[in-house]
């Protein structure tokens, strides 16, 4: 099999793929890419039997031929060609891939590519259509701080839902981890026969990410079809000469009920409306005494006069202050600094509004004039 490709196109395609390889998994084929090419369609595949890649490209193929060959060494050498187009070749009675440019020659050892797995089915349950960057965006939003370690396995995903509202209906991005919680909300253009809900693990979320970024790149307009099946998600990018397909295993259980006054209250006392950069120097001026501690930070609000301190640390004390417009009566309290940086990394705008009610009660941190994106944090009890 021998098929050439633009050098740019090919750097993607591995370069995505290869996210979704296996990491120091015992099996070799897991580290591997699947490359397969028949007719006018080259297919690659990559998966760590948790998360799966599947991209169809449209391509001028010479013969057939399918091998799988180890995605980093693939990916190293592919970033270092600089011609314009590369060509691709496979002996499959050789278990070997050739790379080769107008300066470049390159012969890679693989393992037969009937060794490799292959995709899972999808019994589609539930299907919904959005465009890749409101997907791409949505996960950017909440995504930052989720891990992968937590005493209750839906605190490490990402939920993705649908909701019909009186506003019309929604689809909602939601992470948390039951100290903070993030929430980003936008208007679902299709159809809602029914709502959907899913959690898509950190591990593959960010992945799915990455594809949709691509996707936008390369077609402003592109949609993904976003398949739920009983433990599977599925999302589908359609561009003009390559289909990508990433599906992953989702995280099962019921993700809490967050959308009520105690978590998310709606009427607040207070509300200051402060410069995003002077809060995020202050904080950080602060974190020189609490980062290697607990990263703790005293909020003092007295009309438009706002006092950021560190109390008592074993390395000293420190205060700062900065500027706002208040709304409401004076409040003092205790927050992780670090859950409110996290937050203002992650906003546009040049100015943050935080919403309290009382030093016992969750705030809520938002963009001026922006009520899509939601951040909820819960005051220390000191």
């Amino acid at each position: 099999m021998k098929v050439t490709l633009e050098t740019k196109e090919l750097k993607n395609i591995v370069d995505l793929c290869s996210k979704f390889v296996a990491k120091n998994n015992t099996l070799p084929i897991l580290q591997n890419l699947y490359i397969h090419g028949k007719e006018n369609t080259l297919t690659w595949r990559a998966t760590d039997m948790e998360k799966y890649i599947e991209v169809t490209l449209q391509a001028n193929i010479e013969g057939e031929g399918a091998l799988t060959v180890d995605a980093k060494t693939f990916v190293d050498i592919a970033r270092t060609i600089e011609d314009g187009y590369v060509d691709i070749m496979i002996d499959q009675q050789k278990d070997s891939l050739s790379i080769k440019s107008v300066y470049d020659s390159f012969s890679i050892k693989g393992i037969s590519a009937s060794e490799y797995v292959a995709l899972p089915e999808m019994n589609t349950t539930q299907t919904i259509a959005i465009k890749s960057n409101i997907l791409a965006k949505g996960i950017e939003k909440v995504e930052y701080a989720v891990t992968e370690k937590n005493f209750s396995p839906v605190f490490t995903g990402v939920l993705i839902r649908t909701k019909k509202e009186e506003s019309g209906n929604k689809i909602i991005f939601v992470w948390t981890d039951s100290f903070r919680l993030a929430e980003y909300k936008v208007d679902y253009e299709g159809n809602l026969e029914e709502e959907m809900s899913l959690i898509i693990p950190k591990s593959s979320v960010n992945d799915f990410r990455s594809i949709a970024q691509f996707a936008h790149s390369s077609n402003n307009d592109g949609q993904v079809t976003i398949e739920l099946a009983k433990n599977l998600v599925r999302c589908s990018f359609e561009l003009e000469t390559m289909t990508i397909k990433g599906t992953s295993l989702l995280i099962q259980g019921a993700f809490p009920d967050y959308d009520n006054e105690k978590i998310m209250p709606k009427e607040f006392t207070t509300n200051v409306e402060m410069s995003k950069s002077g809060c995020d120097k202050a904080i950080k001026k602060i974190g020189i005494l609490t980062k290697d501690i607990n990263n703790y930070i005293s909020l003092d609000i007295k009309g438009n006069d706002i006092t950021i301190t560190s109390g008592e640390t074993d390395k000293g004390d420190g205060a700062t202050q900065l500027q706002g417009k208040t709304n409401g009566t004076d409040i003092t309290l205790w927050l992780n600094g670090k859950h409110v940086t996290d937050f203002l990394r992650t906003i546009e705008g040049e100015e943050v509004l935080f919403n309290m009610i009382n030093d016992q009660s969750p705030l809520i941190l938002t963009e001026t004039n922006e009520s899509q994106y939601k951040y909820v944090i819960r005051p220390i009890h000191k």
